[in-house]
């Protein structure tokens, strides 16, 4: 993905989407929203999904998915991902 897809609820090809959430994962949705100064749920859902529209999209083309430590580049982690291939 070249560009970061269009994050604002405004326009006629908005759809409104419910579903249920364990209260561990509405706590971990509103700590995500915290951490990141996003201003509601959608806004963290939709920046969510981005990432891992990328993330499936790298490891599609081969690629391997990492975390650096920006302290330590020794502290190297893998996103594992065996469902994609």
């Amino acid at each position: 993905m070249s560009k970061k897809a269009n994050t604002s609820s405004r326009g006629s090809d908005v759809k409104l989407v419910q579903f249920k959430l364990t209260e561990q994962a509405y706590n971990d949705l509103n700590r995500l929203r915290e951490d990141t100064g996003s201003i509601s749920l959608s806004e963290v859902i939709r920046d969510s999904l981005y990432l891992y529209q990328w993330a499936i999209e790298m490891k599609k083309k081969g690629y391997s998915v990492y975390c650096l430590s920006d302290d330590d580049e020794a502290k190297k982690y893998e996103v594992v991902m065996p469902f994609v291939s």
